[in-house]
């Protein structure tokens, strides 16, 4: 029996060792984020579907249109980093360039600033090198 056990406890350790994010744990950005709202220069954008996500995970941040109709997606991946209330992008990876909704640019650092986190609600605000507007997200914490 104590064999069995053994067994188990080696089994539980090796399966929590291979658990990680980004050394431990990256906060509260963890997860997926929905874009409830874009506003450009302070006005909701209205043309704007809510079909944007954030995800987050250890160093790489997934921006992604989906398409529900079509059942789709396209990924917009970027490196991430945090300094204070500083988020800054870097979509590096030419297969994955920003969404234009987003105002983000292509090989560009792209700071956000993190003017609200709470275990619900992410709100980002982020000016454009692509056009000068500076873009707010709101976005609510998915499940």
């Amino acid at each position: 029996m104590k064999k069995i056990y053994s067994i188990l406890a080696i089994f539980t350790l090796m399966l929590m060792a291979s658990c990680t994010r980004n050394n431990g744990d990256i906060g509260p950005l963890f997860g997926t984020w929905h874009v409830e709202q874009i506003e450009v220069d302070g006005t909701p954008l209205n043309t704007y579907s809510g079909n944007l996500f954030v995800m987050f995970q250890a160093n790489v941040a997934d921006w992604r249109l989906v398409d529900e109709v079509n059942h789709t997606y396209v990924n917009a991946w970027a490196s991430w980093q945090q300094e204070g209330n500083v988020i800054t992008f870097r979509f590096d990876d030419d297969w994955f360039p920003p969404h234009a909704i987003t105002g983000f640019a292509a090989a560009t650092a792209a700071p956000a600033t993190v003017e609200r986190l709470t275990s619900r609600e992410l709100v980002l605000v982020a000016s454009s090198p692509v056009d000068g507007h500076t873009r707010r997200f709101v976005c609510a914490k998915q499940p």
